[in-house]
């Protein structure tokens, strides 16, 4: 997978506000999402050098869609499910449920991929640290815990 498919061409429209002491409100712009090669629609909330331990974005899978069996190497994920339902395939732990306020944690190198299940999106926050970096993606050919998947 080229990391072109992983990343908005131009420059996010999100606007931010910093306070004196450092704080930041940050508010994406719903213009900046797009449709990945992963079948997810993606909404970067955060990826910033002020705070470069993290990056924090938003997916969205419309009912039925499911995303490509993947790896992060070196990136640890994290998922906070807001809306919806569906069923993540994890290797060693095959298909398990997920709906909104379940909070997923996948260690680096662990192959993953979601389906949305419901009649609404899925909507999820995945927080990676360190920050998100489409080299480190990998597409798993073999799927999910298949005796050639990582993991």
């Amino acid at each position: 997978m080229s990391s072109d498919g992983m990343r908005p061409k131009l420059a996010p429209r999100s606007t931010t506000e910093e306070a004196a002491d450092g704080t930041v409100i940050s508010r994406p712009d719903e213009a900046d999402e797009f449709m990945t090669d992963e079948n997810v629609f993606i909404l970067e909330s955060w990826h910033s050098p002020l705070d470069p331990a993290l990056s924090i974005a938003r997916g969205r899978l419309a009912p039925g869609a499911t995303s490509v069996p993947h790896i992060l190497t070196g990136t640890a994920e994290r998922y906070i499910v807001i809306e919806g339902e569906g069923e993540l395939s994890l290797a060693g732990l095959g298909v398990r449920p997920i709906r909104a306020g379940d909070v997923v944690f996948f260690p680096a190198g662990r192959p993953q991929t979601v389906t949305n299940t419901g009649t609404t999106d899925l909507v999820l926050y995945a927080i990676c640290t360190p920050p998100f970096d489409a080299d480190n993606y990998v597409e798993l050919e073999n799927g999910v815990g298949s005796p050639d998947s990582p993991g």
